[in-house]
């Protein structure tokens, strides 16, 4: 009955502070929606157990080469072996690819294509996951010749087997034609299984490069060993560091280059936690989204309890009038508990309808690619997660009001008009808190500036190309009808002629791999330069180089600037002299100072090394295809006389480039009826998707910083206006004394000013040493960038000097008579 009656006073007082109650409730909401959206993304992505045993143990590995250009290396299945005879430092290592492929699948029902990774055998057991169905891989069903096998991932089983319990052990066909082979399903994942991110299907590796060696009609002597498309996962052995295994495998790996004639080699092996991995830049963003969030969260407390301070002092004469009516100190106490508590509530359950309404809404905005997002949701646990955050703020938001106020005897309260030691000291615990909040604000303003500038620096990033009007797309062919190298590259030449002749088309080509189709993966190549020895120790003195096929009209649809010689053009044909471009910096790196028009080298990419020397005859503007954050060495050559063909179309159109799709499938139906377009959007979707972490790290915490800074100078507005109001007798005495109106506004905007310069001279530190928390998350912008910290101290600084000026305006018009005359 005590509770009932002490919450019901509660609501009763709350409701006659009227304003200030409503602006603490939409305060707190607005935290509250913050921080349980975040949560729930959190939990799905980051605090959700991993589907591995024992995940701390394993590590990812790929080569690097910094001496030869990129930043990653792929594996071959040599590498494999030469890593699993010679390390000491892993329990077992497995390979995965680096990119997922896609292939036909014939089963019950209609056909469908499906992506699908090669692993080695016991790499689910090495991870140390089990199948929800059937079972993974043994080791003899990953050798050449072994029969098919395939695992199914469960959204693969739901989609297209509609759950069927029965489909262990069933024979279904991957591929088509005369490339279409049995394999026997053995197991199903469970749905939380989802490594490499995309697959649908996994396969054997050993037996998948068996298979590749076997289509591209090569000797069984030829074991492709050294095609690397491959990842690596491996379990350390126990009490192993990362930096012991990478030593350790970095010496395997110079060891392998040096048998292959490389003796200068630079290997080495990059080794880090397969969590790292897994999650990718996700980690990082939501790691510091969810600390900014809870800042904020912390900022909204300390203003509340600012703000309920301020009404606790102005309420001076009802705190009299029921200690003399004989209230103790606790029940001060129980009744400022009781309406931060009852704030708390109300503003809990309005920010948990907001997130719960809007948490589809914003989780649109998170990129695609983050790991399991597609799993989040408000739900339970988040509203125990909310429940928990209200019972904490409740606490906070009421202990120091409750304890400021519980203190005062009822002298102290009588007296509390005329300013005395007790108020000032109130006033002090106030500054406090506003201090407090503005240092927070400032640590989360110079997170959001320094992400602003990131994405401003990509956005205004020279990508090579112009992605504006540019539509791309893949074409799917029915597996079978065009088999040979001629027959494909017809076909291309046919489509590119249709494409051509539509009125929107400014200007079309097609290329191996498109800008930013797999991230960090393409084919790299080595180079042997004229009048070097024919060895692959010469070839490893070289830069690798991102290669590419491409029509000989690519680089006006992409507007690739030819910046010397020519591009390519109908003559360079098969039995034409072999040709290249090259980009700039490739050109400045193996010919510096000197004209490359008419060099002469081999590439890998253009078949095994023989003296069939390619000639540059131009060179280009240098383009981003892999990481948006650096160039590369780019290799082109034109798609006749190329091995690997083309895989994605681009046009550059006169209007809207999406617009020209239902035309341009008809124009694809008179080459042939069977070709269906795929993937089709615009490179600036590409672009925009590419730096889309960028983008929704800096709006997050641009927006965070935003609601901070409202705060903080709500809070700073209510601080100087009630000690306005307090020393209105005072003001009023110095008026009628001759101040004059300026003197009187100086004086409370200079103590706002003094405010802002605690909070800022305990938050540039602060941000000083957190701000390299994000450096992951940067591009072209240092964590202590000065031009960054200089703009939010000029920002904090005006914000603080407006919301002092608004109270020291009303100061300034204080009546002498009226001031002199109260109480």
């Amino acid at each position: 009955m005590r509770v009932s009656s002490e919450l019901a006073s509660a609501s009763r007082s709350l409701i006659r502070s009227g304003w200030l109650s409503g602006v603490v409730v939409l305060m707190l909401a607005a935290a509250i929606a913050a921080v349980t959206v975040v949560f729930s993304v959190a939990n799905a992505v980051l605090l959700r157990p991993l589907p591995f045993t024992r995940p701390a143990g394993l590590v990812t590995l790929w080569g690097v080469d910094e001496s030869r250009g990129p930043a990653v290396v792929e594996l071959g299945t040599g590498d494999l072996r030469a890593w699993r005879e010679q390390n000491t430092t892993m329990q077992r290592i497995e390979i995965f690819g680096s990119v997922n492929w896609t292939h036909s699948v014939t089963a019950p029902g209609e056909p469908f294509k499906a992506t699908y990774a090669a692993v080695s055998g016991s790499f689910f057991e090495t991870l140390g996951a089990r199948a929800m169905m059937g079972r993974t891989f043994r080791p003899e069903e990953d050798r050449a010749g072994a029969p098919g096998t395939v695992i199914l991932s469960a959204a693969l089983w739901r989609r297209r087997f509609s759950s069927n319990p029965d489909i262990i052990g069933t024979s279904i066909t991957i591929g088509a034609g005369a490339d279409a082979q049995p394999h026997e399903v053995i197991g199903v994942m469970g749905p939380d299984f989802r490594f490499p991110a995309g697959a649908e299907m996994w396969t054997p590796a050993f037996r998948e490069m068996d298979e590749f060696r076997r289509k591209a009609g090569a000797p069984a002597t030829e074991t492709f060993d050294f095609l690397r498309v491959f990842y690596a996962i491996g379990r350390l052995a126990d009490g192993v560091s990362i930096e012991r295994a990478r030593e350790d495998l970095s010496a395997i790996a110079r060891r392998v280059e040096v048998k292959f004639g490389n003796s200068e080699s630079k290997a080495a092996v990059f080794v880090t936690p397969l969590t790292a991995y897994f999650f990718g830049p996700a980690r990082p963003a939501v790691l510091a989204i969810t600390g900014a969030v809870f800042v904020l969260l912390l900022i909204a407390c300390a203003n509340a309890a600012g703000l309920l301070l301020v009404r606790g002092a102005a309420r001076h004469r009802e705190l009299a009038l029921r200690l003399a009516l004989g209230a103790t100190r606790r029940d001060i106490a129980v009744q400022c508990l009781s309406e931060s508590t009852l704030l708390a509530v109300v503003a809990g359950a309005i920010g948990f309808a907001a997130a719960y309404l809007g948490f589809d809404v914003l989780v649109a905005l998170v990129p695609a690619d983050v790991p399991r997002l597609d799993t989040s949701a408000v739900d339970t646990r988040s509203l125990f997660f909310t429940a928990a955050v209200c019972f904490v703020m409740a606490v906070i938001i009421g202990l120091i009001p409750a304890w400021r106020l519980s203190r005062a005897t009822l002298t102290d309260v009588l007296r509390e008009q005329s300013y005395t030691s007790t108020g000032a000291r109130a006033s002090r615990t106030r500054q406090v808190l506003v201090v407090a909040q503005l240092a927070a604000a400032v640590v989360l303003l110079t997170g959001a500036g320094l992400l602003a500038r990131s994405f401003v620096s990509l956005v205004r990033l020279d990508l090579g190309f112009d992605p504006r009007n540019v539509l791309t797309f893949d074409i799917s062919v029915p597996e079978g009808r065009y088999r040979g190298d001629e027959s494909q590259r017809a076909l291309v030449e046919r489509v590119l002629d249709q494409i051509q002749q539509m009125p929107e088309a400014v200007a079309s080509g097609a290329i191996f791999q498109r800008p930013f189709a797999h991230g960090a993966i393409g084919m790299d190549s080595g180079m042997l330069l004229e009048g070097q020895p024919l060895s692959d120790e010469s070839t490893a003195r070289n830069p690798i180089v991102n290669w590419e096929s491409v029509t000989p009209d690519y680089f006006r649809a992409m507007d690739i600037n030819v910046i010397r010689g020519r591009g390519f053009n109908a003559r360079d044909a098969e039995r034409s002299p072999k040709v290249a471009i090259v980009s700039e910096s490739l050109a400045a790196r193996l010919w510096p100072g000197v004209d490359p028009i008419g060099k002469r080298f081999l590439s890998s990419g253009s078949g095994d090394i023989k003296p069939d020397w390619q000639t540059v005859v131009g060179v280009v503007e240098d383009a981003r295809y892999r990481e948006i954050q650096t160039p590369r060495f780019d290799l082109y050559l034109p798609f006749r006389q190329a091995e690997s063909g083309v895989k994605h179309y681009v046009i550059r159109t006169s209007g809207d480039p999406m617009a020209l799709v239902p035309a341009l499938r008809e124009r694809l139906r008179r080459v042939d009826a069977e070709l269906t377009i795929e993937n089709a959007t615009t490179m600036e979707r590409i672009v925009d998707r590419t730096i889309a972490p960028w983008w929704f790290s800096a709006f997050v915490f641009v927006t965070l910083s935003a609601m901070a800074l409202a705060f903080a100078a709500t809070g700073l507005f209510a601080v100087i206006a009630y000690a306005v109001r307090q020393r209105t007798r005072e003001i009023g005495i110095r008026i009628a004394l001759g101040a004059r109106a300026a003197d009187v506004v100086g004086m409370v905007v200079r103590e706002g000013a003094s405010l802002a310069a605690a909070g800022l001279a305990i938050g540039i530190p602060s941000a000083w040493l957190l701000s390299r928390t994000l450096e992951s998350m940067l591009f072209a912008v240092t964590p202590t960038d000065r031009a960054t910290f200089g703009l939010v101290v000029l920002l904090l600084i005006v914000v603080a000097l407006l919301a002092a000026w608004l109270p020291a305006r009303a100061a300034a018009r204080v009546d002498p008579l009226i001031a002199l005359r109260v109480d």
